[in-house]
């Protein structure tokens, strides 16, 4: 009896214990929760910039009840959606119980209701409070301070290929740089300038702190008309409706790009496409920017000029790395989102009428590239080249119907870079071989002709248009000018050829057979960038349908041989010296080796 006493005693001591450690991980768990709690209670305080309606900004809601339409078409645009509130709406990226890994760190992104949320392993969550961009890629915003300083969550979401990539991935820029953790970049004193409408920094770098105010978030209607309180409040007295309209001077007239002259029209453009600065940067960071629609863009703001064409030197201190981060040697713009410098010096910009609005529209074109619709083709060229026009085979030399005869083709080729991809210059411009020996930057024949050589080139120019054949060296005569790119030129140069190879013109007039074997050489490339886009143009062959591949892993040299052993087993390429490939339809390695060991490895960070 005194057995099964003490047996019981034991059986109670041990349901005690065990109501005890339930008891305590119940109460650290509910601590957790609360904390959690907490933390989520904090953070929805925390908001994105505030909206103003200083300067006379009321927003683009205000104009929807009379301008449905403009209002409408506008709202389908990537410029709307450029900078947005975090919502079920406007993220893209997937939060669903995603983890990522970002050098020691580990990141947990969760949607909890209508709100997404970044948890760093060993550190609370942060609330996503703002988004950027809507059409390739998305980048998104924390709470990084105090006041409503955001800082970048360092991974951002690739809407083509529904996957995250580390931000330093999607960059160009040296791989010392990008493959160390980035630091931290505030939204509100550098995106803010062109992602927002009159963007009020007002930061304190020092502090971490930020009263961020906008009048609007993304590009809105009256970043290109101008503040419109004054013009609301004028028309919303019916008899004022009827009075005719406005004169130049009255403060309720709006700017309508359209009705401008060519040169005002594009320099609202050219407030956010192009490569300036504020004159007066701490006003800027205070007041918004003070150039107003309708105004001389140079009355405000300073607009960099490349040593080649500079009509006026850059305020301040500005070296060599300066402007090889935006224009190519003979000072045409080499990245995205800088057309105004293009076309500054276009001839038909300096001497004629062409605007941005003679090709584009915000109102009247696909979303995708703002083209007015009647503007497709040759269009927008032969509405001033009347002659050219009249017989389009007879200027380019190519049957009309080829993309030969296509005039941006040839005088507004892809030779600038951003967004992981090749985009049309915008500085109108013809094919010369001297040009791109001086300059480095490729030319349009040879960007079409991928498996032509420069001395092709140059025989073709001198013969139809009686250019000067320049000196060329033995490769520049006997090799593809663009396969010379691929492998031996900066990495804007790579990419550059990179992206051709996968454009479908080129495939068609240079032959697909033997691009897989001079790409697959790029999946160990030192740059993030141009291993992504040798890869995209490798999948739009067939023989790379199925095959696997990161970008995003460095020193992928069994990936590269693989890669080409694949091609090998899978294509027989048409024998082409140019090109490399030999009497038994296989590259020449050793060649390729030499050639490649000549590549420029030059930091290149082109700030797109």
């Amino acid at each position: 009896m005194s057995i099964g006493a003490e047996a019981h005693r034991r059986i109670v001591f041990m349901l005690i214990a065990a109501i005890s450690v339930v008891c305590v991980a119940s109460a650290v768990i509910r601590a957790k929760q609360t904390n959690e709690r907490r933390a989520i209670s904090e953070h929805r305080k925390v908001v994105s910039p505030t909206r103003s309606n200083d300067a006379g900004y009321v927003s683009s809601d205000a104009c929807k009840a009379c301008h449905p339409g403009e209002y409408e078409s506008w709202h389908r645009t990537f410029h709307r959606t450029m900078t947005q509130v975090a919502s079920p709406e406007s993220v893209l990226g997937d939060f669903d119980n995603v983890t990522l890994e970002y050098f020691d760190k580990k990141f947990y992104l969760s949607k909890k209701d209508d709100e997404f949320w970044i948890t760093q392993v060993g550190a609370r969550s942060t609330k996503v409070l703002q988004t950027t961009g809507s059409h390739h890629y998305q980048v998104y915003w924390v709470s990084g301070g105090s006041g409503n300083m955001l800082h970048n969550f360092p991974f951002v979401y690739l809407l083509e290929d529904q996957r995250w990539a580390r931000r330093n991935d999607v960059f160009m820029m040296p791989p010392s740089i990008g493959n160390q953790p980035e630091s931290v970049r505030p939204w509100n004193d550098g995106c803010i300038a062109c992602h927002a409408t009159h963007g009020q920094a007002k930061v304190s770098v020092n502090a971490n702190h930020a009263n961020t105010k906008v009048a609007e978030l993304g590009i809105s209607c009256e970043a290109c008309h101008g503040p419109a309180a004054e013009h609301i409040e004028y028309y919303s007295n019916p008899l004022t409706r009827y009075q005719g309209h406005l004169s130049d001077e009255s403060p309720a007239r709006i700017i309508n790009p359209a009705k401008c002259d060519s040169k005002k029209s594009t320099q609202v453009c050219g407030q956010c496409h192009g490569v300036t600065r504020e004159q007066d940067r701490d006003a800027w960071s205070q007041h918004g920017f003070a150039f107003r629609p309708g105004e001389e863009l140079e009355d405000s703001r300073i607009v960099a000029r490349h040593p080649a064409n500079a009509r006026q030197a850059w305020h301040g201190s500005m070296g060599q790395d300066f402007f090889d981060s935006y224009f190519w040697r003979d000072g045409m713009v080499r990245v995205s989102g800088r057309e105004y410098n293009g076309l500054l010096e276009t001839p038909c910009y300096q001497q004629g009428e062409l605007s941005c609005l003679s090709c584009h529209s915000m109102h009247e074109s696909d979303p995708n590239d703002q083209i007015k619709t009647e503007m497709s083709g040759n269009t927008a060229c032969v509405q001033c080249h009347e002659e050219i026009g009249n017989n389009v085979s007879d200027h380019t030399h190519h049957e009309e119907s080829s993309s030969g005869s296509v005039c941006y083709n040839c005088h507004m080729p892809h030779t600038t870079y951003g967004l992981l991809k090749a985009i049309r210059s915008h500085e109108i411009d013809s094919p010369n071989v001297a040009t791109t020996l001086k300059s480095g930057r490729p030319q349009a024949c040879n960007l079409c002709h991928l498996n032509e050589t420069l001395e092709w080139t140059s025989e073709y120019l001198s013969d139809w248009y009686g250019q000067t054949k320049p000196k060329l060296n033995e490769q520049q005569r006997t090799v593809s000018a663009t396969l010379l790119d691929l492998l031996k030129g900066d990495a804007g140069q790579r990419a550059i050829a990179a992206w051709h190879m996968g454009w479908t013109p080129a495939q068609e007039v240079s032959g697909r057979d033997w691009l897989g074997g001079a790409l697959a050489q790029l999946l160990d490339d030192p740059y993030a960038v141009v291993r992504y886009i040798a890869f995209r143009s490798m999948k739009t062959l067939a023989a790379f349908e199925n095959f696997e591949y990161d970008f995003a892993i460095k020193n992928q040299t069994s990936k590269r041989d693989e890669a080409l052993q694949h091609w090998q087993d899978a294509d027989t390429p048409q024998r082409n010296a140019a090109t490399l490939i030999d009497d038994q339809h296989r590259l020449k390695l050793d060649e390729l080796k030499k050639i490649q060991q000549q590549r420029d490895d030059r930091p290149v960070d082109l700030l797109e």
